[in-house]
């Protein structure tokens, strides 16, 4: 008899075990969990990504005095909505795919400067610091489009870039693009803070 009530002792407090631990596991929604590392780290890159513009160039300040009058001609560079009212209407799933369009199209010009600095022998080191951030962005918002069950858009066209004759040319092209991946990181950042904020992510979260 003893044997028994021992036996059923064990039995039940090994379902109460089992219970607490089920509840502590999904106290917590898993892919909301994961969801908000993965901002943590696309903010991360972002923050890297700006320390890379600021040296795409590599002027001084005097020396991009000489630039500032310059017209600009690179038509297809995104052009990005950072108005009060867009930033007000942002939306998790189209917010990324937004960014997802940009960060590739930002590859793409990165890695066509490259080339064409090192046809005219000009350091690209930057550029390629800039190109794998850009990279590993681009795969963590495809993580996070997966996390979120939306599709991932399709990749951007090749745009057709226009020729450059001069090593002049490629500093000017060095420095519009700095200064749209500049423009490109803030409006990133805002986006990201701003949609890790309603998604509910704290702090502790993000690590």
């Amino acid at each position: 008899m003893c044997a028994v009530i021992h036996e059923s002792a064990l039995c039940l407090l090994r379902l109460l075990l089992l219970v607490e631990l089920f509840a502590r596991s999904s106290a917590r929604p898993t892919q909301n969990f994961s969801l908000c590392g993965v901002f943590g780290s696309m903010i991360h890159q972002v923050d890297k990504l700006i320390n890379s513009s600021k040296k795409l160039h590599g002027l001084t300040d005097d020396g991009l005095k000489h630039f500032e009058v310059v017209d600009h001609r690179l038509e297809s560079l995104p052009h990005i909505r950072h108005t009060a009212v867009h930033f007000s209407s942002l939306k998790v799933n189209e917010s990324l795919s937004l960014l997802y369009g940009y960060t590739e199209s930002f590859k793409l010009h990165e890695s066509w400067l490259k080339t064409v600095k090192e046809n005219f022998s000009l350091p690209f080191q930057s550029d390629e610091g800039a190109i794998n951030h850009l990279a590993h962005l681009s795969n963590l918002i495809v993580a996070s489009l997966h996390q979120i069950k939306e599709e991932v858009p399709l990749l951007p066209s090749s745009p057709s870039f226009p020729v450059v004759p001069t090593a002049f040319d490629a500093t000017r092209l060095s420095v519009e693009i700095s200064e749209q991946l500049k423009v490109f990181c803030r409006w990133s950042k805002r986006v990201l803070l701003l949609i890790r904020r309603r998604s509910g992510c704290s702090i502790k979260d993000l690590s």
